[in-house]
């Protein structure tokens, strides 16, 4: 029954805000209630229907580790996986922060459950294999797969000696703070990316041509 903010045009209202707060602690409540009498149930269709809504309602109440339970619970692994990310994203962009310990938490968990799961090699690959679209210039990721990256690269570096560089970009506004969340930030942030991706497209390909030929 609960569709959101009591009055969403009224903010400014003191007795409004009093009573938004008081329905969003009874929806909150109940939800917590609902959501540990389904787990404890398996019932993980209508867990993942309700947190849904909690997620888009109040992105940054931590919903949406429950919805990965839920999620994981009906064995549908890349849409969890795909919540992560977003998520995972959002706060970043939003806060400037990483996802909670209990998203991290269910994060760990997928990737115990996608590792124990039984599957064919041909799948293991497919899953493996960038999209066509994704080929080429910078690699992007989550931030938990970007920590895991760059382990990955700093061990390799004490076998073939070449130290990684670890570069952070931090879009500005006039006055040399960092840029706030909004429509302007997205249009810098795509225009970064592209820079980026043609950059290492560009050196890449200076890289080919001086490659003497065998």
């Amino acid at each position: 029954m609960y569709t959101g903010e009591f009055l969403a045009d009224f903010g400014e209202e003191e007795w409004v805000q009093a009573e938004r707060a008081q329905l969003k602690k009874v929806y909150s409540d109940a939800l917590k209630e609902v959501s540990e009498y389904l787990l404890k149930n398996e019932e993980f269709d209508e867990l993942q229907k309700l947190t849904s809504v909690a997620s888009e309602l109040y992105p940054f109440d931590e919903w949406q580790a429950v919805q990965m339970q839920a999620l994981i619970g009906l064995e549908r692994y890349k849409e969890a996986m795909k919540l992560y990310e977003q998520t995972s994203k959002h706060y970043f962009e939003e806060l400037g922060v990483t996802p909670s310990e209990k998203l991290v938490e269910q994060y760990r968990y997928l990737g115990s459950r996608m590792g124990s799961r039984h599957r064919v090699i041909e799948e293991v690959q497919a899953d493996l294999q960038e999209s066509p679209g994704e080929k080429g210039g910078a690699f992007f990721c989550s931030l938990a797969g970007f920590r895991d990256c760059y382990r990955l690269v700093y061990r390799m570096s004490e076998l073939n000696g070449q130290m990684p560089w670890l570069m952070l970009c931090t879009i500005t506004d006039g006055k040399g703070y960092p840029a706030k969340g909004g429509p302007r930030l997205d249009r810098m942030s795509e225009k970064l990316l592209e820079v980026m991706k043609r950059s290492l497209r560009h050196s890449d390909f200076l890289q080919n041509t001086a490659r003497p030929s065998m």
